[in-house]
């Protein structure tokens, strides 16, 4: 199998996986900016009892 066959039939997969990449990053930033928040509510709750 020469360079461009592999490219091609690489090709697809690579692009999903791509996709599924960023998606994952995506999340791993929302997931961190909602584990800060939750850090300053816990702090403001525990602020009050």
């Amino acid at each position: 199998m020469n360079g461009d066959a592999a490219a091609k039939t690489a090709g697809p997969d690579l692009k999903d996986f791509a996709v599924i990449v960023k998606t994952l990053t995506k999340c791993k930033e929302i997931a961190s900016q909602l584990n800060k928040r939750s850090e300053k509510l816990v702090s403001s709750f525990t602020g009050i009892t």
